[in-house]
């Protein structure tokens, strides 16, 4: 099974964050249309030895009163990488955002779903990597030893 393992591993992620505040200027309509809006960052820091990347999003507007809630997440996923620098930087950009991705979206339904008001939001399936080069939403960070 060697043979097929990825140049690049996930070995775990890190909630650093999680906030959930329900919108005190929702306005519930019968037809329950929500607008939830969000904006996602990204983080990508490379060490000696283990990178990491952390996303950031932002889920909701308390100045939108078809918007129930504001939930505000940070994750962290530590990879370790087996490649040279040329290939680093674009693995991590796309494969390492692909892969955190889950997770985050996974943070954000379950925290909207336990507030017991209203039923789970999932953000949309999106090309992440895609979305946060358009969006300019990536900061890296080379902490590596010269």
């Amino acid at each position: 099974m060697e043979q097929y393992k990825a140049s690049f591993q996930l070995t775990e992620y890190i909630v650093n964050k999680a906030e959930y505040n329900l919108n005190s200027n929702f306005k519930p309509t019968e037809n329950e249309l929500l607008e939830v809006d969000f904006e996602i960052n990204a983080i990508i820091s490379y060490e000696d030895n283990t990178d990491f990347i952390t996303l950031r999003a932002n889920v909701g507007d308390l100045e939108n009163e078809n918007c129930p809630f504001i939930i505000n997440v940070e994750i962290t996923g530590i990879f370790e990488f087996d490649g040279d620098d040329y290939s680093r930087e674009s693995f991590l950009k796309t494969s390492g955002t692909a892969a955190l991705f889950p997770y985050l979206r996974s943070l954000i339904s379950d925290m909207s779903s336990i507030s017991n008001v209203f039923s789970a939001f999932r953000l949309p399936l999106i090309n992440v990597m895609e979305y946060l080069q358009d969006e300019d939403r990536i900061i890296i960070n080379d902490n590596r030893s010269k």
